[in-house]
Parts: structure tokens; sequence; C-alpha cells
């Protein structure tokens, strides 16, 4: 169980990291492909680790410290010990972006090949390996011929421990070989961001602060001893909360789609509003159900409502059209608009520097000098005066447009500078 129970976690904390960094906008974002790999790696080793943790708790289920507090089994929560898989996870992920940032060969080169790569970080792991099997079977053999029951649990829980790390680290090391031959095919483009951004781990953080409340609350179960039913109405609210919100997202989109091309609303925006009014309202929902559900009917004996599933659907649905709403129109929607100008007036000023390198390039010769051209027309009602007085230069490489009403000149001027004015007209 506690396998499942922490190949499951690990699960969640991948996807997670990935959901986190595929929020944020593109030129914050971690390239996707070393994203992948990095924190592939880093929940591997969580996974291992988590699951020799949960294997120790669970041997130690039996001991308490006074008045039957079997603290152990109390710190075996699996919101609390995905709050910890959370914390680790960042510096890990971290470790490994630079360590691949660090392998960011040409297509001429093999990671595999690196001297650094295939003899330290293997040659460690190896040591570890053997050191585990090794230490694992001294301790079997001892709980084997030892008389204390003590001392035979705390050896047969050590040597549990020793040999599934040997296990797990024999299993890890062709992986992680695995992993970076697959790296090792990609060739990582120089504006492909390898590092963790101000912004991803300001939002990771802020998941780990949700993960630690969620994951104290839930361990204030039974160091409380709050009386839960099974199923209860507590954990069925959280299970519900969810499908309602999924359902209200899915529906969400499915009406965006249907909406004619120039009303529909940008994907980018739309998921983002999504997600904020979907993890918005289970915030609200959830606070409620710790408050009202959990420490004050269960803990105090006070009830103020029951918990019924009609007025979940009405209030979560409720909840989420308002405040998908109001992030909507007067958050993602703003930015949106604001960056959208930003970026266009930077394409502007790159396309101006752009011409302008150009024209540089080019040279400053004159291919065009045109110094107080006048054309008259002279008629048997009298001299009309087209043009007078003209004068400007055209540089090679540059380009002039002559702007002005019907009538103006524009036609002759240039008629008169290819020298094709006809009679009665005359270039004076």
């Amino acid at each position: 169980m506690s396998l499942v129970e922490a190949l499951v976690a690990a699960f969640i904390l991948y996807l997670s990291a990935g959901i986190l960094n595929n929020v944020l906008r593109e030129e914050f974002r971690i390239s996707k492909r070393i994203h992948r790999f990095s924190s592939g790696l880093s929940t591997l080793i969580i996974f291992n680790l988590i699951l020799i943790i949960r294997l120790l708790l669970e041997a130690l289920r039996i001991f308490y410290f006074f008045e039957d507090y079997y603290i152990f089994r109390y710190l075996n929560t699996d919101a609390f010990l995905f709050a910890i898989m959370a914390t680790i996870f960042l510096p890990l992920h971290a470790i490994f972006l630079k360590r691949f940032a660090k392998y960011k060969l040409g297509d001429d080169e093999n990671i595999i090949q690196s001297i650094k790569f295939e003899g330290l970080y293997t040659k460690f792991i190896r040591l570890f390996i053997s050191i585990a099997w090794i230490v694992g079977i001294i301790f079997f053999l001892i709980a084997l011929y030892t008389p204390n029951f003590g001392l035979m649990l705390a050896m047969y829980t050590g040597g549990s421990i020793s040999i599934f790390s040997a296990i797990m680290g024999t299993i890890s090391l062709p992986l992680y070989i695995i992993f970076l031959k697959r790296f090792a095919k990609y060739k990582l483009g120089d504006d492909e961001n390898v590092i963790q951004s101000e912004q991803y781990r300001g939002l990771y953080i802020k998941f780990i602060i949700i993960a630690w409340i969620i994951g104290i609350i839930f361990l204030s179960i039974p160091l409380l001893r709050i009386p839960m039913a099974n199923p209860d109405k507590f954990n069925l609210g959280f299970v519900w909360a969810i499908f309602v919100i999924g359902f209200a997202i899915i529906i969400t989109s499915m009406v965006n789609k249907t909406r004619p091309i120039e009303t529909r609303i940008p994907d980018f925006v739309l998921k983002k509003a999504m997600y904020t009014g979907g993890l918005i309202t289970f915030g609200i929902w959830s606070i409620q159900l710790v408050i009202v559900e959990l420490y004050l009917r269960k803990l105090f004996g006070i009830t103020l409502y029951n918990q019924d599933i009609r007025i979940l659907i009405i209030v979560v649905n409720a909840l989420y059209v308002t405040v998908y709403s109001i992030t909507l129109k007067r958050v993602f929607k703003p930015q949106t608009l604001k960056r959208s100008e930003v970026k266009l007036q930077k394409a502007i000023e790159l396309y101006e520097e752009k011409q302008s390198e150009e024209v540089r390039s080019v040279g400053n010769n004159v291919i065009l000098d045109v110094q107080d051209l006048t054309t008259y027309f002279y008629t048997e009602e009298g001299i009309v005066k087209a043009v007078e007085g003209v004068s400007f230069k055209i540089k090679e490489g540059e380009t002039l447009g002559l702007v002005g009403e019907t009538g103006c000149g524009k036609s002759v001027t240039a008629l008169s500078i290819l020298q094709l004015v006809r009679p009665p007209g005359k270039i004076e």
C-alpha cells in the first residue's frame, strides 16, 4: 500500500510541476524538454525517499509516546508527506536543471562520453548501492541471531530500508543513463530557458505553502483525535468540489469554442481565467469545509448547517462563474491587451531599427536630388501652376512617399522627374 501511495503522490507532483511551468508566460517558462527530464529525475529520487520514510513510519507505527499517542502512525498522512515531497522538489529540480544546462552540448558531442558524468557520478551511485547492500545484509544477520525483541525489530526495519534503498539505486542508475541519453539527442536553442525563473520559483513556493496548509490540516485530524466516518462528508466534500469545478471548466471551454472566431477568447487568456476561477473556488469551498465541518461540527459539536451535494453544486458553480468573470474582465484581458501593445511597440521599434541598419549598410549615396522643381501648364484660359518650388533628396536604400489631396501635383511631380510632361506643360 505504501508503494502505491508513494507512486501516486510522485505522479501528482510531476504533473503539478509541469502545469505550474505551463501556466507561466512563454518568456518565463523553462524549456519543456529539459523541464521534463529534470522533473522526472527529481520525482524519481523523491519517490524513493518518501517510500523509505513511509516504510519506516509503518514499521514504527506500534510505538507511542504517552496516552496512546501513536505519533509515527499519525505522521504517515498522505497530505503531510506530499508537502514534504513538494518542498524537496524545488531545490532538487534546480540542481538537475543546472546539471543539464552544463551538458548543453552540440550535435557532434556525446554526453555519455563525458569524464565527469561517466566517472564521478556513476562511481558514487555504485558505491552507495554496494554499501546499502552490505549494511542491509548485516542488519538482517543481526536480527536473525539476537534474542532481544526490540533490537530484532530495529534491525529488521533498518535492514529492510537498506535493502530497499539498494534495489531502488540499482533501478535508478540505468534510468538516469537513459534520461541523459535521450537528453543528448536534443539540440536546445539559445533562447530556451534552462534555469528556474523568479516567476517559476514564486509560483512553486505558493504551491508549497498551499501543500503545507493542507498537510497540517489533515495531520491535525489524528493529532486532535477528530472522529471521522467512512466515507466521511469532509473527505467527500473535496472530491465533489473537484468534480463540479472540473465539469464547469470543460463546459466553459466548450462554450468558448462554439463562439464566432472574432469574439472567441484566446486560449491562453481563457485557461488562466478558468484555472484561477477553479482554484479560488476550490479554496473557498475547502476553507468552509475545514471550519464548518471539521473543526466546528466534529471537534466542538457545533452544527451551523449540513453539507449537501445539491448546495455544493449550486454554490461552487456560482463561485466559479463569479471569480471567472471578474478575473477575465478585470485582470487577464487588460493584462493581455497591455502586453500586446508593448509587444507591438517593440516590434515597430525593431523594424525601424532594422530599416535604419539597412540604410546605413547600403550607404549615404544620393540617387535623386530634386531642387526647386517647377512645372507650369500654359493653356488658353491661363497659366496653371501645377508644381512650384519642390525640393527633396532620396538616398540609396531610402523610400519616399508623396502624400496630398487630389490635384495637388503628386503625379505631375513624378512625370516631371521622369521628363514625361507633355505640352502645354513645361518644366521651368
